[in-house]
């Protein structure tokens, strides 16, 4: 399949970034310049109003932006690269979050960054399909890269072109151009997003606590055979419930975990295990 490009979006937030990463299966040339302009647009008019990007209504909303093609009145939906690497089963084996994300993605059409700072110029870059970051490109050389004689071509009719140069001059308005040491930084930059967590004030509303004392019943059940079988069947219907509700609500995927001090809730295997929810074993306490 051709056509497939990625668009990247990092959004600050004092020592904390955000990053938005969306893969696309229908995304070149024209369209992706159109994406780039209208994402700006959008994210210039919502911080400069004083709206602060950092949060998850915000994010959400941000990455629907990115799929919509305004000039063309369309949408492509997009895949969340991010949530795609924790969907997959964890092994020693499988690639580092950041290779994944930036490095290990198909791709015809080029990839897009955008960085928007809490304040100061907002950023972009076009790289090209190897993700060469000594080759960035301005919305006009992305253009001549991805359709090299593209205000000639018999497949983009004369209103897109127009269209398309307007679109050229708008994103050179909106935002500066990624020097390739700034470019360096995005792609190595260790955010916030590579490490979804369970917010506190879930764990202290009801169904969070609900959630604490199933995960804890079903480890002390289970450390102790033969004590009450159907409460253990009961709570273990009720965590395969909450498991789903913590991958639909927060988009994490979730087990059951314990050591000799610790049983709780975990992510990941291996060097990237990481705790969701953990308190000490009862008979610890």
């Amino acid at each position: 399949m051709g056509q497939r490009s990625q668009i990247y979006v990092r959004i600050q937030e004092g020592d904390k970034y955000h990053l938005i990463a969306r893969y696309f299966g229908w995304n070149f040339a024209e369209r992706m310049i159109s994406r780039c302009r209208y994402t700006l647009k959008w994210v210039t008019d919502y911080r400069d109003q004083g709206y602060k990007m950092f949060n998850p209504d915000i994010i959400t909303k941000l990455s629907r932006i990115i799929e919509v093609n305004f000039d063309m009145c369309d949408i492509v939906l997009s895949q969340d690269i991010i949530q795609e690497y924790y969907d997959l089963n964890f092994n020693e084996d499988y690639p580092d979050i950041k290779d994944y994300v930036f490095y290990d993605q198909d791709n015809n059409d080029g990839r897009l960054l955008i960085d928007v700072p809490e304040s100061g110029p907002i950023k972009y870059a076009f790289l090209d399909d190897k993700f060469h970051e000594d080759h960035v490109m301005d919305a006009a050389q992305y253009m001549k890269w991805d359709c090299k004689d593209w205000k000639n071509s018999e497949y983009i009719d004369v209103e897109q072109k127009e269209l398309c140069r307007n679109n050229i001059k708008e994103i050179s308005r909106l935002a500066h151009l990624m020097t390739e040491d700034e470019t360096i930084e995005f792609l190595s930059c260790d955010y916030v997003s590579y490490y979804p967590e369970i917010p506190e004030e879930f764990w202290i509303s009801d169904i969070g606590m609900n959630v604490r004392e199933c995960v804890e019943a079903i480890h002390f059940y289970m450390d102790h055979p033969g004590t009450d079988n159907r409460s253990l069947a009961c709570c273990q219907t009720k965590w395969e419930a909450y498991k789903e509700a913590i991958k639909h609500f927060f988009g994490i995927s979730s087990y059951l975990h314990k050591t000799e001090e610790f049983v709780g809730i975990a992510s990941g295997q291996g060097e990237k295990q990481r705790w969701l929810y953990k308190a000490e074993r009862r008979e610890n306490k």
